[in-house]
């Protein structure tokens, strides 16, 4: 399956489920950034809800893309693994950073490799974030660039839906995220 076929599928997917899935989209949006528009002292508290609601994310449209019932209510299932999602979150981040500084390259790199962390944890609500983390490095493994690729066409889908007056974001966004889901379960089904 290439690239634009995830997109396409993706969007397929979504059908019947557009309400629900961009509702999750804001509400993840505003929770993650609402600390940091209130008052920049407040950022840690991104990293004290980031790994859930990434988790949460990941669960909702993993659902979805299941074609499994999904609502809101998923976005807070995260917090069910509070501990071990919130230990992936800030590790993915120092990696990733870390990366960065290198070089850039890198940095994508590690980027690329840890990108199914929270689509694991989803599955298996028992892995550790360490263990996923090391799970999605391993299934990345000759699938890094395809991955880099389709997240060109994400920044692309962006890039476009801040051109259509912003609304276009909320058009956008869920299907990138049911991309990455769908990425996650063609990937684990070894059918990319």
């Amino acid at each position: 399956m290439n690239n634009l076929d995830i997109i396409s599928k993706s969007r397929d997917l979504l059908s019947g489920k557009w309400i629900p899935a961009i509702a999750v989209v804001i509400i993840f949006s505003l929770i993650s950034s609402l600390p940091n528009r209130v008052n920049e002292n407040l950022s840690f508290i991104g990293l004290i809800l980031g790994g859930p609601l990434n988790l949460g994310l990941a669960i909702f449209f993993q659902r979805t893309v299941r074609g499994q019932q999904s609502g809101i209510e998923n976005l807070f299932d995260g917090f069910s693994n509070y501990l071990q999602s919130t230990i992936a979150f800030i590790l993915v981040i120092v990696v990733v950073c870390i990366g960065f500084v290198l070089l850039i390259i890198p940095g994508i790199m590690m980027a690329m490799g840890l990108s199914q962390t929270f689509f694991i944890m989803a599955d298996d609500n028992k892995i550790s974030g360490i263990d996923a983390m090391k799970k999605s490095w391993e299934m990345m493994d000759g699938y890094k660039m395809k991955y880099f690729l389709l997240s060109l066409i994400h920044i692309g889908m962006m890039i476009l839906g801040m051109l259509a007056l912003i609304v276009g974001i909320f058009y956008a966004l869920p299907i990138i995220y049911n991309s990455m889901a769908l990425f996650y379960d063609k990937l684990k089904m070894k059918e990319l």
